[in-house]
C-alpha cells in the first residue's frame, strides 16, 4: 500500500531513444519508433512522459552519448512508469469553441501582423 501524496512510480524506468545520425530522415524515423513506443507502454498499463532538454543543447547531448557508450545520435529521453490514473478535463461545447460565419468574417485580416485591436478585444466588441 502506498501512502496518501505517494501514488506515483518511486523507481520509473529512463530510457534514451537514438538514431543512426541526425539527418531529418533519422528523426523521422526515430519519431516513427518513438509512436510504437508509446503505444507499447500505453497499452501496457504504463505512463510516459518525454525530457527533451538534455538533447536540445548539444554539448549535453554528446556527453549523453558518450556516456552511455553508443555511436549514433541520442534523440529523446523517456521516463516510463506506472502512476495513478488522472481525471479527464471537461471539454467545451462546439458552439463555445465556433464562431458562427458571419463572426468570422468580422475577424479577417487580425492576426500577429496586424497593428489594430486584437483579434480577441475586436471579437468581444463586435457583439
Amino acid at each position: 500500500m502506498r501512502l496518501p501524496g505517494h501514488d506515483y512510480e518511486t523507481d520509473p524506468l529512463v530510457g534514451v531513444l537514438g538514431s543512426a545520425g541526425d539527418s531529418p530522415l533519422d528523426e523521422l524515423i526515430a519519431g516513427q519508433a518513438l509512436q510504437n513506443v508509446l503505444l507499447t507502454a500505453t497499452s501496457a498499463g504504463l505512463v510516459t512522459s518525454l525530457m527533451s532538454q538534455p538533447i536540445d543543447v548539444p554539448r549535453v547531448r554528446e556527453q549523453l552519448r558518450i556516456g552511455l557508450r553508443r555511436y549514433g545520435t541520442p534523440q529523446i529521453l523517456l521516463r516510463a512508469g506506472y502512476g495513478v490514473p488522472g481525471s479527464p478535463t471537461r471539454r467545451r461545447s462546439v458552439s463555445e469553441v465556433l464562431l458562427p460565419a458571419a463572426s468570422r468574417s468580422d475577424l479577417r485580416g487580425i492576426g500577429p501582423l496586424h497593428k489594430g485591436p486584437s483579434a480577441l478585444s475586436t471579437a468581444t466588441h463586435s457583439r
